[in-house]
């Protein structure tokens, strides 16, 4: 009897939800169950069919028979089988598919094969061919009823499998700006499917693109891309797959397509795997690149970061190396209301409403208005002056939980096409704005969740799709995981799959818990030549980041292999950065800590050669490491950390990797060059003694962290010869924390650094002589420094640099005795009323267009005096033209102007004694002519020894070049033919190695 009580508690719930009209009908079926009761009347359970459903519609499609044909192209790929049984509720129901006895049980009605949730079916989609299903029944006490089984066959008419007519035409279109370092995109028309469809467009399709330009060559991922604007039509279906392609050089480019189907075919390495798609395999083309034409922060202009073996990473065009600033909070970036399909698990999903004022006509956006809170988000911390930040692009079962790149959290195979392109608009900005991308692959909680950690199938298409993806943006690197739990072999191993299928291999970093015994655990193992790891992203607490990044850039040295360490997390996990006291929606129950976030964290980091840092927010901060979505909440540490990459850039002349922690100091920090500069910092104010080893005659200059600005004199101006020098005490606010910039005088500017400095007025300037002057006012005109030869030039920027709706168009021309790369800085000043502007106005400086528009913010009333634009010219006549036309708005007060050579040039006899050649980068090595077109001389080499090799880089591969002698001491260089750009010269003898830049001319 006990199957009727099943059955009528489940028309008693029918009942009480549906059909509550009639006490009677509910008496009656209680009469009924009651007189069955008695009578003691008993039925077998079992199961008396199938019905297919639509899971998307929970719908039932058909009945399912023996011999049955399930055509996925009619019934679609969103199924599910309901197994229907009488009594209708009955104990369990085991499902049986295709031998596996248990493959699912049931034990709440609806009993259905792929589950379901209070009648919401889940998701399930049959593979081509025959397949076998049996359904048993068995009541509440286990005794079993009559099964049913059946056969039935899925088919796809027309074919999704890689068979005609669904391989598509074959069509290949080139799309993009073709220039260097923009993103290029091959758009082929291949095999029709769907994110959904039983052969897997994403795991049994395999497309490679293989890019040439003469020697180059690059095998490029592509991906399965729906209809090819997923991002703004949301499809799920189609038949255009995508390459995306950066170029490193001018050109003609050669592409040769790579299409091959079969099972599990996208993580193979073998070329012959699978079979070709017809009308796509073998398909070739070429397009023709053009120099790229970008400047400023946009990285088109600056080329591929990339690792080059040094402790920092490498702009590839120009050479200049990076430290980075920006958000490693919050690590949800990516949960964004305005992305497809993304849930919003514990109310954390963000609209990025406070930046939405941030975002400017012209930039991108989706569906109409869509992404203007995150696009708004990257400009605002773009204009503060940083350049990184962070996410995790894939939180299922962390946190947040809202972050992935999947169609579902139960299938981690199929990738969500429109989602992925909606970040994809979100980094390309990204890349215009100057910004790097941290990209954290995984955290804590699922470092094991593909594949149990280890490199299987699943970790191997995560990770290809996501190169496919992204790989081509400029500046970037991969994290392999946050506080990470593998083992050391599978961390090796995913750091290989990266490096060998990334197509630029980028930089790979690993994160890990705070702990010293957590760092040497992980990253010992990790260190030596043959790692795939180049650096770290370390955690540790705030007062110890000095110390751990010195650790680990010393140890990576001693391995064999310079890693570049950067501080990602600082805490503990409440604290991290605390928001600004004054923030009005700071909600934390934490004291504000950013002068100690600055001193040990970010000039921690900076003195110990690290690389630069991301700031976490803590969870007890109001803004937190998951809540945040305002990044004005900590706008005090954004300047204290862009004075700090401000005084590297301007005021640090030997390039970053020759730079060394020292120990030569009584107090503080010292990072230098011995003999040539030291930077001290002195995080608790006061004086110190520094210990030169090499004589010389040096210059004494402090830069304040907290309010940045111009280098400003002490007590001690200067210091002489060898040995314990004080180098006296600061301007002022002695119990402060400073930076003091020591330097031989060529290197300071009373030398070659600074061939022209001016300023324009309204305010004050000191001469590199030490003289301190006050500039006139605009209306008498400004004032002029000229630091090579005052009679090169007679020139002062009067008022109509200061306003250019009066005075029109003007121009400036600043001779220069040597050709070749320089600076051009134009400081800004300017008065708001309301807090934000934005100036149009044209700066064209060597005949390209260096700045036409920005938008500049200030607080109501406040005067911004440090604001500086800076470009990188090649001047080829000896002379510098800069010109400023009038825009439709008024352009802001031009404060000063800057003309200096990127590296300083050097007058003197040429080496005579060949034996002491190439005994550091300092010796007068010299090439010529520079800028070069055809063929460069070097002098101060032994040309008749034959370990002498000489190379030119790109930044990122090497071409080696043959050299005839014309000298002992001098070697003639024919050049290949490179395009127009900026090559670093490589001069190897023995063990010792010296560079150069060279600037190619056609």
């Amino acid at each position: 009897m006990q199957p009727y009580l099943e059955l009528f508690l489940w028309i008693k719930s029918i009942m009480d939800k549906q059909l509550q009209k009639s006490t009677g009908l509910l008496c009656f079926f209680l009469c009924f169950i009651a007189s069955l009761t008695i009578c003691g009347s008993s039925y077998a359970n079992n199961v008396t069919g199938f019905t297919l459903m639509n899971s998307a519609s929970d719908s039932d499609i058909k009945p399912i028979v023996n011999g049955d044909v399930i055509n996925l192209s009619q019934t679609g790929f969103k199924l599910n089988i309901r197994a229907n049984t009488f009594p209708v509720v009955t104990g369990r129901v085991v499902f049986s598919l295709d031998g596996k006895s248990d493959y699912r049980t049931e034990i709440v009605a609806p009993y259905s094969l792929a589950g379901d949730t209070d009648g919401d079916y889940n998701d399930w989609t049959p593979s081509v061919g025959t397949h076998t299903l049996t359904a048993t029944p068995y009541n509440s006490q286990g005794q079993v009823g009559t099964p049913l089984t059946i056969t039935f066959d899925v088919v796809a008419s027309p074919p999704v499998d890689g068979g005609d007519p669904d391989d598509g035409t074959g069509a290949v279109v080139v799309q993009g700006e073709l220039k260097k370092w923009h993103k290029v995109t091959l758009t082929v028309n291949g095999p029709a499917s769907s994110e959904g469809a039983p052969n897997n467009p994403f795991l049994n399709y395999r497309l490679n693109v293989t890019f040439t330009n003469g020697a180059i060559n690059y095998q490029v991922p592509g991906y399965f891309s729906a209809d090819g604007n997923a991002g703004e039509t949301s499809a799920d279906a189609g038949s255009t797959w995508k390459v995306h392609f950066a170029p490193d050089e001018a050109g003609t480019w050669t592409y040769r397509i790579s299409m091959r189907a079969g099972a599990n075919v996208a993580i193979s390495d073998d070329p012959s795997a699978g079979v070709p798609v017809e009308l796509v395999d073998g398909k070739t083309g070429t397009f023709v690149v053009s120099a790229t034409d970008k400047s400023g922060v946009d990285l088109r202009g600056k080329g591929r970061l990339r690792y080059v073996g040094e402790r920092y990473l490498q702009f590839a065009e120009k050479g200049d190396y990076f430290l980075k600033a920006g958000v490693d909070s919050p690590e949800n970036f990516l949960a964004y209301a305005d992305f497809d399909n993304t849930p919003n698990i514990g109310n954390r999903r963000k609209s990025w409403g406070p930046h939405v004022q941030d975002w400017r006509p012209g930039d991108p956006t989706w569906k109409g208005d869509k992404g203007k809170g995150i696009i708004g988000a990257i400009n605002y911390l773009s204009g503060q002056g940083l350049n990184v930040f962070s996410f995790l692009t894939m939180n299922i079962q962390g946190d947040d939980q809202n972050v992935y790149p999947y169609v579902s959290t139960s299938d981690f195979a199929r990738f969500d096409c429109s989602k992925l392109d909606q970040w994809e608009t979100v980094f390309e900005h990204a890349d215009r704005m100057g910004m790097y991308v941290h990209v954290k692959m995984q955290e804590t909680e699922n470092d094991r969740l593909l594949d149990g950690g280890n490199l299987g199938v699943l970790r191997k298409l995560y990770y290809r799709e996501l190169i496919a993806r992204f790989s081509h943006h400029l500046a970037l690197n991969w994290n392999v995981g946050e506080e990470n739990l593998q083992t050391t072999a599978q961390r090796k191993e995913c750091a290989a799959y990266l490096y060998s299928h990334d197509p630029y291999q980028h930089h790979i970093v690993i994160h890990t818990y705070p702990s010293v015994k957590d760092h040497d655990e992980v990253y010992t193992p990790l260190l030596g030549g043959s790692s795939n790891y180049s650096g770290a992203s370390i955690q540790t607490v705030w007062n110890r980041v000095y110390e751990d990044t010195r650790k680990w850039v010393e140890k990576s040295a001693q391995a064999g292999k310079k890693w570049v360490v950067a501080n990602d997390e600082q805490g503990g996990s409440e604290v991290g950065v605390a928001a600004d006291a004054g923030y009005s929606g700071n909600r934390g129950t934490v004291a504000d800590n950013q002068n100690d976030i600055r001193k040990d964290v970010l000039w921690g980091n900076l003195m110990a050669s690290g690389a630069g840092v991301e700031y976490y927010f803590g969870y007890a901060t109001g803004e937190t490491d998951l809540s945040a979505q305002d990044f004005r909440s900590r706008a005090t540490m954004w300047r204290y950390s862009r004075y700090a990459l401000d005084f590297f850039e301007k005021y640090v002349s030997v390039p970053l990797p020759d730079l060394s922690p020292l120990n030569q100091v009584s107090n503080g920090w010292l990072l230098g060059k011995d003999g040539k500069l030291y930077v001290i910092y002195l995080k608790n104010g006061g004086s110190t003694n520094l210990t030169i080893n090499t004589g010389g005659n040096y210059s004494v200059q402090w830069y304040d962290p907290r309010n940045g600005g111009d280098l400003q004199n002490g007590s001690v101006t200067k210091v002489s010869g060898n040995g314990t020098k004080s180098i006296g005490n600061p301007p002022n606010s002695a119990t402060q924390d400073w930076v003091v910039l020591v330097r031989t005088e060529s290197q300071t500017e009373t030398g070659q650094q600074s061939v022209y400095r001016i300023n324009a007025g309204g305010g004050s300037y000191t001469m590199p002589d030490g003289t301190a002057f006050s500039a006139d006012a605009f209306s008498s005109g400004g004032n002029v420094y000229v630091q090579n030869n005052p009679s090169d030039i007679d020139k002062t920027l009067s008022d109509n640099i200061y306003h250019s709706e009066r005075y029109g168009n003007f121009s400036y021309n600043f001779p220069v005795s040597t050709n070749g790369e320089y600076k051009v800085i134009l400081h800004f000043a300017e008065i708001f009323t309301n807090g934000i502007g934005r100036r149009r106005f044209n700066v064209d400086i060597e005949g390209q267009r260096k700045l036409s528009e920005f938008d500049i913010t200030a607080e109501a009333g406040k005067e911004l005096t440090a604001l500086q634009k800076t470009f990188t010219v090649t001047v080829t006549d000896n002379m510098l033209t800069v010109n400023f036309v009038k825009g439709s708005v008024e352009w802001p007060k031009v404060s000063g102007l800057e003309v200096m050579p990127v590296t300083p040039t050097t007058a003197g006899a040429r080496p005579g004694n060949v034996d002491a050649l190439l005994s550091d980068n300092e010796v007068a090595i010299s090439t010529y002519p520079n800028p070069v077109s055809e063929s460069v001389t070097i002098d101060g080499v032994d040309s008749q020894r034959a370990d002498l090799a000489i190379s030119i880089t790109s930044g990122l591969r090497d071409y080696p070049l043959k050299h005839v002698a014309t000298s002992s001491h001098t070697v003639q260089v024919t050049l290949p033919d490179l395009t127009e750009g900026l090559y670093i010269m490589r001069v190897q003898q023995g063990s010792k190695s010296y560079t150069k830049k060279i600037i190619v001319k056609r």
